[in-house]
């Protein structure tokens, strides 16, 4: 999970520059994006497109329905977003480009998983004896701009969606609240496992057979596609190597390892500029037939 945090503009550049292009590989190459969430029918938005301007007005804690004042609150600075983000493993993102059911399994169970941590969506209480406390009110509500792509910059198949919650939720006397994320990013790990099961499930549910990824402790991490050779997803990991490398590169100049917000930085500060000409089909031909 990213935060996304208000700044003095709109909140358009960020529509158009990282959601509704193409991750990450075509500028002109547009993604629509979806409203998602309980929360998303009090605004008229569910199951809508997402456009620039009702994200701004988020973006800006403005009601998009009314418009007025959003939340009562309007921290400078704070977190007007959180980019809760599901990556599919690295052979079904192969595999995806040449069977679209992945593509519609990898998107159901995103939704699963999404609806999971919907559940533990809440708000501080600070009426009464909770006014200095962390208590907090579970709501189950949301509102999110769903995207997904299929690519990654540096040409790696990437089938990955983009969850992107507003900072807000509405308690139980109806009024709009800033959210409360914190049972949501605790339960990170288990919404992840939630998607990795459904995703091979479905796979196997299609006549793919599946294999453990385990890591150091032997623990089942997520499942490939036993019809993807390990070399090939070594192929199209070029994106994960850069990050690698960076990492390396901190842990070795720090003595430590980077922390979340560090390891954001990482990840956004070695993305390539995007390409002004590729297109989906132009990268299947690539994948094909690539050139070394």
């Amino acid at each position: 999970m990213t935060k996304i945090r208000a700044t003095n503009g709109s909140g358009k550049s960020f529509y158009v520059n990282h959601l509704s292009s193409n991750d990450y590989y075509s500028e002109h190459e547009k993604v629509q994006g979806y409203w998602r969430g309980e929360l998303a029918e009090a605004f008229g938005l569910r199951d809508k497109i997402v456009t620039s301007e009702e994200f701004s007005l988020f973006q800006r804690n403005v009601n998009p329905k009314t418009p007025g004042r959003l939340t009562q609150k309007n921290m400078p600075g704070g977190p007007r977003f959180f980019d809760f983000q599901v990556a599919a493993p690295k052979s079904v993102s192969v595999m995806s480009m040449f069977d679209e059911r992945l593509i519609e399994a990898h998107r159901e169970s995103v939704r699963i998983a999404m609806a999971e941590l919907e559940r533990l969506a809440a708000v501080r209480v600070r009426d009464g004896e909770n006014v200095r406390t962390n208590n907090y009110e579970t709501t189950g509500k949301l509102v999110y701009a769903e995207f997904m792509h299929d690519t990654s910059r540096v040409l790696d198949p990437q089938l990955h969606t983009h969850n992107v919650v507003c900072n807000v939720t509405r308690a139980g006397d109806g009024r709009y609240k800033a959210l409360e994320t914190l049972e949501m990013c605790r339960a990170i790990r288990y919404a992840g496992k939630v998607y990795h099961n459904e995703m091979a499930a479905r796979c196997r549910e299609q006549g793919y057979e599946t294999v453990e990824t385990r890591d150091r402790k032997s623990n089942v991490i997520w499942y490939d596609l036993a019809c993807v050779p390990a070399d090939v997803m070594e192929r199209f990991s070029k994106r994960r190597r850069q990050i690698e490398k960076a990492e390396a590169e901190f842990i070795a100049e720090h003595g430590r390892k980077p922390t979340l917000s560090e390891n954001n930085y990482l990840s956004t500060s070695t993305r390539t500029n995007k390409m002004l000409t590729s297109t989906s089909n132009a990268f299947r031909v690539f994948a094909v037939f690539p050139v070394f």
